[in-house]
């Protein structure tokens, strides 16, 4: 087993500026098939919100009433931020829909009310 790549990466110091900019935070509880993989939602996620997503994480997920037996809530809280300003309402809300619908398209997401 050849440990060199991993030892140069692991030593190969990355550092990251913090923003400046306060992030804005949203959660999103969907309703998915039993079969959708959460880290398949969460790579979609990130691809769709790629300019203003910084993160996202599954914090719950729920099976019994009032989702159909066959179906599961997953939440997920979503970071949004920027670089060089402070997010509007606007600005979120635009991206976020976005995702949202990337969602249902793809994996036919509802979300949970």
């Amino acid at each position: 087993v050849d440990l060199q790549p991993v030892i140069e990466a692991a030593s190969s110091p990355r550092f990251t500026a913090w923003s400046p900019y306060q992030p804005a935070r949203r959660d999103l509880a969907l309703v998915v098939s039993t079969d959708v993989a959460a880290e398949d939602l969460e790579l979609t996620m990130r691809r769709t919100g790629k300019q203003l997503l910084r993160d996202v994480r599954l914090f719950d997920e729920y099976r019994g009433p009032p989702v159909d037996k066959d179906k599961r809530s997953l939440a997920f809280a979503l970071t949004y931020g920027a670089d060089d300003r402070t997010l509007t309402d606007a600005d979120v809300d635009r991206v976020h829909e976005r995702v949202v619908r990337t969602l249902s398209k793809r994996f036919g997401a509802e979300l949970r009310t």
